[in-house]
């Protein structure tokens, strides 16, 4: 199962690298743009 406290720093479309959780909580993840493909592969990938 993915950490989503180690993964964050990792992700492109995580700007604010001190508060990666405002970018789940209360909206859409990643303000429904589409999520860059390497950030799909780093999160599939963590899956495993």
């Amino acid at each position: 199962m993915a950490d989503f406290k180690e993964l964050a720093p990792r992700l492109s479309f995580i700007e604010n690298k001190e508060r990666p959780h405002a970018y789940l909580v209360r909206t859409h993840a990643n303000f429904r743009r589409p999520l860059p493909e390497e950030d799909a592969m780093l999160i599939m990938e963590s899956m495993k």
